[in-house]
Order: structure tokens, then C-alpha cells, then sequence
């Protein structure tokens, strides 16, 4: 990863437009300018961070239990927060604040549960991925900082799918990492794959020689991870970070997507198997596959029994889903305040079924915002969903008018990733951390960064002027 950001540093500006690495790349903070030890401090737990953000991203620890890795650097970070005076990081943007306003939010709704020892450990799990945002937004301060925490969270996601294919899951033939409590469900699994994929390609897009093939080598592994999943939700948010790029990206970058997509394509009709590539047909002909389930169909005579029961996990999974949305929607209709209590729906909505003589679903909403909203009312889902939006908002501004074209296709890599992110958040539930919780972090220092390089840069211009006044 190194010689990724010595070729960075070696180009000598952003895409030939920008201000030269010297005066942008490597600037230090001001509050690093005074000291040089202090500078040292920040770089030993910015390397901290990248390490954890790995083990945090490919979920390592879930397969190793024993490796407590977040008792044993959560503890340095914090330390790190106070000597390095970053105490107060959460409270200079805003969707970070809107983000600490959920937390205590999450707080308040614990006494009020259907099970107040359960929501409290909900609670924990939030304060510390919040605790995470912290640590992003301190130890992350240049442009290559950016790169190389956004590097981190692409080669974990390569670590998850290299993983995967030693050890699957294996859910009805469908691929997700064996032996992790939550990237065993082949639709995180997906999408965990799919943000790693955009982190991927925009190392790549800044990388030399064999470096650049290292990275680019990585990707097929993500695709091929994500297509074997047979994840309908991890399709859909593919095709829209695909359009996105198609709308936003390059000339280049368009024509490498299409030659992607179509090789992608041809792949997945010779090498999928078929219960899987039956449950993307379902999913955008439906009439279809209930046509291939009829008796006497000629699809049906055929025998292919693993067609058949990709179809029928397909529709019964698509029918599962509607009914948990129906029913995220009617508890949030009943509890519209304070919700039935942070990950509490699942026995909130069997006991509210058991009232009505039928039998609870006893799953997850599958659906970010509907689990905000029934769990912890509608206060909780305006100040998750006003985080989120608030940490979108100037990515478009950046990438049409950054300082430099590097900084400028930066941020259209980011921001397909973060849509993508919200877009899978339908079909997910990732209400109390994880990913969301780490994009917010990623927009803000990167619109930080990107803020100070502007100023950099207009400074650059105005003092000649000056000079010359004088």
C-alpha cells in the first residue's frame, strides 16, 4: 500500500490542475505544525486507525474470537483522542453532531423497551462505532490520509471475499463468509463487497506499474464474490453504483465499466449456478418464474432441481420481506416515539402477532429504516436519516468544483460508494453501526480535506496579486 502513495507524491500535483503535493498531500494539520513529536503521535495512531478500521471492515475478529482486537485498540485511540487534544472532533460538523443526537436518542429509548437489558447492548454497540467516528475524523487529516484509510477498507473487503471462497457459508448454495456472525448472510456479505469494490477501483485509479495490477486483481475477486452471493438487493445496488459511475465518471472509466459489465455478464451466465441465476431472473420477471414452477412447464419437466428451488427460495424470500416491511411499518404506526426499543423488534413483533392469534416472523426488518423507525420512532429515524443526508450533502459540490482533478474523482468514487451504501440500507438492517456509521466519517474528512485545499489553493493565487500590489 505504500508505494501506492509514493506514486501519489512522485506525480507532483492532482491530475495536472491541482496545487503540488508538497504544498497539499503532505501539509500537516496546524495543530501538528507547532511540534514534530506531536506529529509523530499522529502518525502512530493514524496507523492505529488503519488497522483497526481493517479488523473492524473484514470482520477477522468475529472468525478469530479470541482476538479481542477492539478491547485492545479502542482503548489506545481513546488515549490517543485526549494527547492529541481531539476531544471535541464529533462536534465540528454537522451530521456528526445529528449523529451523537441518535446516539443519545438510542440512550433515551433503552428504559422504555420491551427489553431494556437487550437495547442496552445495542446501546454500547452504537457508542462505539460513534466512538469510531472519532477516531476517523482525528487521525485522518491529508489527502493521503484519505486514500489510505479508504485503501484499508478496499483490502479488507478483498480479505472478506478471499475468505469466502475458502470457507462459505453456503446458504441454499449461495456465498457469504463461513463462520462470521454477520457476513455469513449472503446480502451483507454483498454489500460489505460491493462498497470494498468502489474503494478498490478509485486505489487503482492512483496506483503505478504492478502496484496498479495488484489492486485491479483484487476486483474480479469482489465481483465474483458478489454475483455467487445470489443477492438480489447486492444486484440492484451494483447496477445503481454502475449507472452512477456511468453518469459522473470519466470517458475511460465509462468504457472500462461496459467492457466490465458485459465481460461480467457472459461470466455469470456460463458459471453461476442455477438456483442462483433463477433468483435474478425472479427477481425482474416474476411472471416467469411462476411460469417455470407450473406443473407440466417445460422448464419444470426438465428435473433441474437446483432452478426449482433457487425459484421457490426466491419467492419466499421476496414474500418474507414485504410482510417484515408491512409489519416494521404497523409497530412504527403503534410506537411512532420512542419505538419498541433498539433491536427489540424482533420480539416485539412476535408478541404483537401473538395478540392477534398469528405466528411472528422473528427476523430483522431487512430494511435500515423502517427498523430505525419502528424501534426507535420517528425522532430516531429524522436524526439517523439527517446524519446520513448531512454527510452526503457537498459531495456533488466537490466533485463538480474540487481544486483538483484528483480530488474531483475522489469524490465520485465516494459517493457512488455512499449511495450504494444507502441504497443497500433498504434491504439491510444497519441501524446501530457498521458501515453507515464509517461513510458519514469518510465524507466528513474528505470534505475537509478538500475544503482546506481550496483554501490552500486560493491562497496560492491571491498572494502574486498581492505581491504585486505591493
Amino acid at each position: 500500500m505504500s508505494s501506492t502513495f509514493r506514486a501519489l507524491e512522485t506525480t507532483g500535483n492532482y491530475g495536472g490542475d491541482g496545487p503540488a503535493i508538497d504544498s497539499v498531500s503532505r501539509a500537516k494539520p496546524a495543530a501538528w505544525s507547532r511540534d514534530e513529536g506531536q506529529s509523530q503521535i499522529y502518525k502512530t495512531f493514524h496507523h492505529i486507525l488503519l488497522l483497526y478500521v481493517f479488523m473492524y471492515v473484514s470482520r477477522i475478529p468475529e472468525l478469530v474470537p479470541w482476538l479481542r482486537i477492539g478491547f485492545l485498540l479502542q482503548p489506545l485511540l481513546l488515549v490517543g483522542l485526549f494527547m492529541t487534544g481531539e476531544t471535541g472532533v464529533l462536534t465540528r460538523a454537522r451530521s456528526t453532531r445529528w449523529l451523537i443526537a441518535f446516539t443519545v436518542w438510542v440512550a433515551i429509548c433503552v428504559p422504555f423497551s420491551f427489553w431494556p437489558g437487550g437495547s442496552f447492548a445495542t446501546l454500547v454497540k452504537t457508542a462505539q462505532s460513534l466512538l469510531l467516528v472519532a477516531f476517523v475524523l482525528a487521525f485522518v487529516q491529508s489527502f493521503r490520509d484519505v486514500m489510505r484509510i479508504l485503501a484499508a477498507v478496499g483490502l479488507a473487503s478483498s480479505a472478506i471475499a478471499v475468505m469466502s471462497f475458502v470457507s462459505s457459508a453456503d446458504i441454499n448454495n449461495r456465498q457469504g463468509l463461513g463462520g462470521s456472525a454477520s457476513l455469513a448472510d449472503p446480502n451483507f456479505y454483498a454489500l460489505y463487497l460491493l462498497v470494498g469494490l468502489a474503494f478498490l477501483g478509485l486505489t487503482a485509479s492512483y496506483s503505478r506499474g504492478f502496484v496498479r495490477f495488484c489492486w485491479f486483481a483484487l476486483m474480479p475477486l469482489n465481483l465474483v464474490g458478489i454475483l455467487r452471493s445470489g443477492s438480489r438487493a447486492g444486484l440492484v445496488t451494483l447496477l445503481v453504483g454502475l449507472v452512477l459511475f456511468l453518469a459522473f465518471g470519466s470517458a475511460r472509466q465509462r468504457t472500462v465499466l461496459l467492457s466490465a459489465g458485459l465481460a461480467g455478464v457472459l461470466l455469470a451466465g456460463a458459471f453461476l449456478p442455477s438456483n442462483i441465476k433463477a433468483r435474478f431472473i425472479y427477481w425482474f420477471a416474476p411472471s416467469a418464474a411462476d411460469t417455470y414452477l407450473l406443473p407440466g412447464s417445460d422448464t419444470s419437466a426438465s428435473g433441474d432441481y437446483e432452478a426449482e428451488r433457487g425459484l421457490a427460495s426466491a419467492q419466499a424470500s421476496t414474500e418474507a420481506r414485504m410482510y417484515l416491511l408491512q409489519r416494521s411499518l404497523i409497530l412504527t404506526a403503534k410506537h411512532p416515539i420512542l419505538g419498541v426499543g433498539p433491536d427489540q423488534f424482533q420480539s416485539a413483533e412476535a408478541e404483537d402477532a401473538g395478540l392477534q392469534n398469528v405466528k411472528g416472523a422473528w427476523h430483522y426488518t431487512h430494511n435500515t429504516y423502517t427498523q430505525v423507525s419502528c424501534e426507535c420512532g420517528i425522532p430516531g429515524l429524522i436524526l439517523f436519516g439527517g446524519a446520513l443526508i448531512w454527510a452526503y450533502s457537498g459531495l456533488s459540490r466537490v466533485r463538480r468544483r474540487g481544486p483538483s482533478k484528483m480530488i474531483r474523482q475522489t469524490a465520485v468514487f465516494i459517493q457512488v460508494a455512499f449511495m450504494m451504501l444507502m441504497v443497500g440500507a433498504f434491504f439491510l438492517s444497519l441501524g446501530y453501526g457498521g458501515l453507515p456509521f464509517l461513510m458519514i466519517a469518510f465524507t466528513e474528512v474528505f470534505k475537509r480535506v478538500a475544503a482546506r485545499h481550496t483554501r490552500e489553493l486560493h491562497l496560492q493565487r491571491v498572494q502574486p496579486e498581492l505581491s504585486a500590489a505591493v
